[in-house]
């Protein structure tokens, strides 16, 4: 008996947005140009997009794969894009400095999965990133072939490993990205006083007199500057409104009792200190946990904290505290009857949380709604373990996740060493003790200058699921 494998003689279109946006708006703009600042019509990227794809390989289209990145929900622009017929969205996440985390590895990971289901014959890849050459490699082993899309000058925006692995090559210049992708930047104060103008073209004062009663005076303030202050003392009558008191600087280079709002940099946090409820927890809920303290002992209050913080794992949570049970550093809130304990830790991942109580035939359920508790949130003065979690979520998962493992953070010992732990196809797995000491090893050692060493703590004897035996 004969077995046949049927194969879909489909092409497949996988876009970085990311690389798109930075060096497709350089190439229109002729310079770097924010995010915010580029204009796309999507209708016609991908209207753009399925024709090449069906030029280039000749056969029908499967659909188009867009990969973003973001900080918390999708965009606008995003959503747009999904919206249309034959494009499927996919995110990953955006750091705090901007740089998307996770999105080669989704590019990657779905590649070889139409590949190996023989979804797909060709597939076309607008991207620029080294990493993606492996994924490259492997679906050609599985009789792939893949058509790359440069954006000129390509070998400035792309890597050159990729490009030699690629089957063919195109490079896509600015006339033909303005077809379906503008650039627009404020207009210089000097031609325009508002509004927005084209990137590259400068604008042409026509009248000096205009000109120079455009040019804001020496000391002025400018409109974002005005607009910020405003916002800065609507945000301190309502403190002082609740509170009684003006709010108090952290900054330690800020004079003792000076009020932050009177520096030229600001922020809420800088504003209110840690004395801002930064969970809002509704009256339903307080009602509901003042009963249930007032059957504890005298004085225990709640303490609200998130376990893993910025992890897919993060778990918001509300634990009764007693006197004397909560930490140092927690920042306490007086609420109608009782006080609520924050874990400091855990603060810029309880921003916007909420805490409701919803009554039902059986009586009700007390519901906590954080938002932030998975986003990452993390600097250079971040605890420890919270930085190993974020490079180990956003840059170490996502391309183990590619052969169906991960590594988590057990412990940290000896303050230095930290103690990890695979899982799913990593455990068991031969080349485990390449991807520790390559991988994970050198990218936590480099990132985290504190860390003077990493052990695994795995039972690799377990091989059922091992991607190497």
């Amino acid at each position: 008996m004969r077995c046949w494998c049927l194969t879909m003689d489909r092409v497949a279109v996988f876009v970085d947005a990311g690389y798109l946006f930075a060096e497709g708006s350089r190439a229109v703009s002729g310079r770097k140009v924010p995010r915010s600042q580029v204009v796309l019509d999507h209708v016609s990227a991908v209207r753009h997009l399925a024709g090449f794809a069906r030029d280039q390989a000749g056969i029908p289209l499967l659909r188009i794969y867009w990969y973003d990145g973001t900080a918390n929900r999708p965009t606008r622009v995003q959503v747009a894009t999904a919206d249309q017929a034959d494009v499927k969205l996919r995110l990953g996440r955006v750091d705090a400095a901007g740089r998307q985390k996770g999105v080669d590895a989704l590019i990657a990971n779905d590649m070889v999965t139409l590949a190996r289901n023989r979804a797909m014959t060709d597939c076309v890849l607008l991207a620029g990133d080294d990493e993606l050459r492996i994924a490259v490699a492997e679906v050609q082993q599985l009789g792939i072939r893949v058509h790359l899309v440069g954006i000129g000058p390509a070998s400035r925006t792309q890597s050159r490993l990729l490009r030699q692995e690629a089957d063919s090559m195109t490079e896509w210049n600015a006339d033909t990205l303005r077809a379906f992708l503008d650039c627009r930047c404020p207009a210089s104060r000097r031609g325009v006083p508002g509004g927005l103008a084209t990137c590259g073209h400068r604008a042409r004062p026509t009248d000096p007199r205009t000109v120079r009663r455009a040019a804001p005076r020496p000391g002025s303030k400018s409109a974002r500057e005005i607009a910020r202050d405003v916002g800065r003392q609507v945000l301190i009558r309502e403190f002082v409104g609740r509170t009684g008191r003006n709010p108090r600087s952290r900054d330690a280079s800020a004079p003792a009792g000076i009020c932050v709002a009177h520096h030229r940099r600001f922020s809420i946090s800088e504003c209110f200190g840690r004395e801002w409820p930064m969970v809002d927890i509704s009256n339903a809920a307080q009602g509901y946990l003042r009963d249930l303290l007032a059957k504890q002992d005298a004085g225990c209050g709640i303490r609200i904290f998130v376990a893993q913080p910025g992890t897919p794992n993060a778990e918001t949570c509300i634990a009764y505290c007693r006197a004397g049970e909560q930490q140092d550093d927690d920042t306490p809130v007086a609420y109608d009857g009782f006080t609520a304990w924050f874990e400091a830790r855990s603060e810029p991942y309880l921003a916007d949380a909420l805490v409701d109580f919803q009554e039902d035939r059986l009586g009700g359920q007390l519901t906590i709604k954080a938002p932030n508790a998975r986003v990452p949130s993390v600097d250079e003065n971040s605890p420890l373990e919270d930085r190993i979690n974020y490079v180990l979520y956003n840059e170490i998962n996502p391309g183990l996740a590619a052969h169906g493992g991960q590594v988590t953070l057990v412990e940290i010992v000896d303050e230095t060493a930290a103690v990890l732990q695979f899982g799913g196809g990593c455990q068991g797995c031969a080349a485990v003790d390449i991807t520790l000491k390559q991988s994970v090893e050198r990218s936590l050692l480099e990132q985290i200058p504190e860390l003077t060493e990493i052990r695994d703590s795995t039972d690799h004897s377990m091989t059922e699921n091992a991607y190497y035996r």
